[in-house]
């Protein structure tokens, strides 16, 4: 019976923290919340998509070229590049 109390009590706060992540999401979609602008210059030259995981720390950036590159938040560095492919050579 104390498994189960606890469970529902652990169940119930997760809940809660999952309701109050998705209003400030949504908050912030829209305005409402304070938002801060970081400038990173290591994502490369001619960034076509850019998205960011401050949990792992990781930006990952792909070109209009069609490269991919995950680059570590703290320090800039590069840690994995998938270079552009040129098309000329598949026909």
């Amino acid at each position: 019976m104390r498994q189960l109390a606890h469970f529902l009590r652990s169940d119930r706060k997760s809940v809660l923290v999952a309701k109050v992540r998705r209003k400030y999401v949504n908050e912030s979609w829209a305005g409402r919340v304070p938002s801060s602008i970081t400038l990173h210059y290591s994502t490369g030259k001619d960034v076509r998509d850019i998205r960011i995981n401050e949990a792992v720390g990781y930006i990952f950036t792909s070109s209009n070229q069609g490269g991919l590159c995950i680059t570590d938040l703290a320090t800039g560095e590069d840690l994995w590049l998938l270079p552009v492919v040129s098309t000329h050579f598949l026909l």
